[in-house]
C-alpha cells in the first residue's frame, strides 16, 4: 500500500502545481486584458466584459475542480481504509475497461460531431470551417502520437 500512497502523494503534488500555475496564468491573462490591451484594441465594452467573464469563469472552474481533487486526496491519505478503497477502485479491471470504452466512444462521437459541423460550417463561414478542420487534424495527430507512445510503453 506504500507504493500506492506514494502515487497518491505524487498526484497530489501535481494537482497542487497545476492549480497554482493555472491560477497564476489566468490571473496574468486577466490583468493583461484589463490593463494593457483594453485601450489598445478599442473594443466595445461588451467584448471586454465578455472576455473578462470567460477568464474569471475559467479561473473559478480550474481552481474549484483542482481543490476538490486535492481535498479528496488529502482525506484519503489520512484514512487508511479510504486509501485501500481508492486503491481497489483504481485498480479494478472492470472500472478500467468501462473508462477505456467510454473514452473510445466519446472520441469517435466527437469526431463525428465535428465532421458534421464542418459540413454545416462550409455553408456558413469559411473561418469556422477552417478552424474546425484544424481542430480535427490536431485531435487526430494527438491520437496517433499518444497511440505510438503507449504502444512502445506497454
Amino acid at each position: 500500500m506504500t507504493s500506492f500512497e506514494n502515487v497518491i502523494r505524487k498526484q497530489l503534488r501535481g494537482r497542487l502545481i497545476y492549480a497554482v500555475c493555472a491560477g497564476v496564468i489566468i490571473i496574468v491573462a486577466l490583468i493583461l486584458k484589463l490593463y494593457l490591451f483594453s485601450g489598445a484594441a478599442a473594443a466595445s465594452d461588451l467584448d471586454t466584459g465578455w472576455s473578462t467573464g470567460v477568464l474569471a469563469g475559467l479561473f473559478v472552474g480550474v481552481e474549484v475542480s483542482s481543490f476538490r481533487i486535492i481535498r479528496k486526496y488529502r482525506r484519503t491519505l489520512k484514512n487508511p481504509e479510504a486509501l485501500e478503497a481508492l486503491h481497489i477502485q483504481e485498480a479494478d479491471e472492470r472500472n478500467r475497461v468501462i473508462v477505456l470504452r467510454t473514452c473510445r466512444a466519446a472520441f469517435r462521437q466527437t469526431l463525428n460531431v465535428l465532421g458534421l459541423a464542418v459540413i454545416v460550417s462550409a455553408f456558413l463561414s469559411q473561418t469556422v470551417f477552417w478552424t474546425l478542420i484544424i481542430i480535427i487534424i490536431l485531435i487526430v495527430v494527438l491520437y496517433y502520437t499518444l497511440f505510438a507512445y503507449y504502444s512502445r510503453k506497454y
